[in-house]
């Protein structure tokens, strides 16, 4: 029987966006048509329309009003686009399309799809399917398909560009309504600041009992108090049970004559190294644990292949465990993703591992009976 001494923004800002990172530049064709519309006089005039299925409305440009000659009449009303935000409806530049193999017998509603146009007219999603037609063809080896209407076939979807960095499109977007960016960028800020945990009562319970309790012998160990929240005379009973299931490891261990020997070998450091050592008194004191132990082996381990864990949560005899007496300090380390970030702020940086680390802190020996072994 043995005692274990070792405890267990103020103005607009730019911002400048490239539009992709990747050799191959993605451009993303929404369905445009080439229409002649007419006036009262009977006077036709070449515009390009875009089919829109996102939008609620139907426009027309100021200069369409114009060349058509029609009214038009001041009306309060509001148009917004996807969190406000707003981008090019056709395409930047003009787009190599000769790779492409287009299907040949198809009249297209848009022969110059590929190439930068001016959008004179924008037909929303109120007619756009009494528009389309029964009839689509994808072109080969592409994402580009074309979709039958009364206008001719549509093409939409995606065209990858191959070109060179000096070819590729700046875009530049300001925000004007700094209202809605502050909003955004506290929310942003918020969701990304790092903030300590708040302590609990108990956290500062147990800082407060170290910070008056603890002490350092001769050789520079620190000796430790258990934060205990309750008089340890309310345990039960605990040796019958520590005694039971050391029989049963016994038992198993001795099926396994490699294990038995990794046991002994451990025990038999444990004390070698102070530790813990040998009970003489066979009284039994008035305030007493026993921890009961069970192996844990790892044979793909270069160092220890087996260890034995110590179980400060088994039951008493009125169901109270030393753990259940104890205060909770909580966890000693940062979070995962503090110590990350922790590793970039430095050019240099080594991780290593503190042989039996929590074995050099000893516990104050008025208390080491409360972690006795069998």
């Amino acid at each position: 029987m043995f005692a274990n001494n070792n405890p267990s923004f103020g103005s607009p800002l730019l911002l400048g966006e490239r539009s992709s990172y990747n050799d191959a530049e993605k451009c993303v064709l929404l369905s445009t048509a080439s229409l002649l519309i007419s006036n009262s006089e009977g006077e036709s005039f070449p515009v390009k329309a875009i089919l829109d299925s996102g939008a609620c409305c139907n426009l027309i440009s100021e200069n369409l009003v114009g060349l058509l000659g029609v009214e038009w009449q001041k009306t309060d009303a509001v148009i917004s686009c996807l969190n406000g935000a707003s981008a090019g409806i056709a395409p930047s530049k003009c787009l190599d399309i000769s790779a492409l193999n287009l299907p040949p017998n198809i009249t297209l509603a848009d022969p110059h799809f590929h190439k930068p146009g001016k959008i004179d007219l924008l037909l929303g999603n109120e007619y756009l399917c009494e528009f389309l037609r029964p009839g689509q063809c994808r072109v080969p080896n592409s994402q580009l398909i074309h979709q039958n209407s009364v206008f001719g076939f549509l093409a939409s979807g995606r065209l990858n560009v191959t070109g060179n960095q000096s070819s590729r499109v700046i875009q530049c977007k300001l925000i004007a309504n700094l209202q809605d960016l502050h909003k955004d960028m506290t929310k942003f800020w918020k969701l990304e600041k790092i903030e300590k945990p708040i302590k609990s009562v108990e956290v500062e319970k147990c800082e407060k009992h170290f910070l008056k309790t603890y002490s350092r012998n001769s050789e520079g160990r620190y000796i430790v108090q258990l934060p205990l929240k309750k008089d340890p005379e309310c345990l039960g009973e605990s040796k019958t049970s520590a005694l039971g299931s050391l029989n049963s490891l016994w038992r198993r261990l001795s099926k396994n004559p490699e294990l038995l020997s990794l046991y002994r070998d451990f025990m038999q450091e444990y004390e070698a190294l102070g530790h813990m050592k040998l009970v003489s008194d066979n009284n039994e004191p008035s305030k007493s644990y026993y921890l009961p132990h069970h192996r844990v082996f790892k044979p793909d381990k270069t160092s220890t292949k087996l260890r034995m864990v110590f179980n400060a949560s088994a039951l008493s005899s009125n169901g109270l465990s030393l753990n259940d007496i104890q205060m909770n300090g909580g966890l000693t380390q940062e979070d995962l993703f503090s110590i990350m970030l922790r590793f970039l702020k430095h050019k240099f940086v080594f991780s290593a591992d503190i042989r039996k680390m929590y074995r050099m802190i000893l516990v104050d020996p008025q208390q080491r009976d409360l972690q006795r072994i069998m």
